[in-house]
């Protein structure tokens, strides 16, 4: 978890924008949507039912997916 973490805001900065998978590990979109808007990042969770839909959840200032 520490690990997933610490890559997370090694690769963005404030404003950015990430995307997260709505089957990701509980604690990692607890992490996205509680913990990184107090850091002034964003995150959209995507749903994977629909890989073909992801592309219209990408914003001008998402870096990581």
């Amino acid at each position: 978890m520490s690990a997933v973490r610490a890559t997370i805001l090694a690769l963005t900065k404030h404003g950015n924008h990430v995307l997260f998978t709505d089957d990701c590990y509980r604690n990692i979109r607890r992490f996205f949507v509680e913990f990184l808007p107090d850091l002034g990042r964003e995150s959209t969770e995507v749903p994977t039912d629909n890989l073909k839909s992801i592309e219209s959840y990408i914003q001008d200032n998402s870096v990581l997916f």
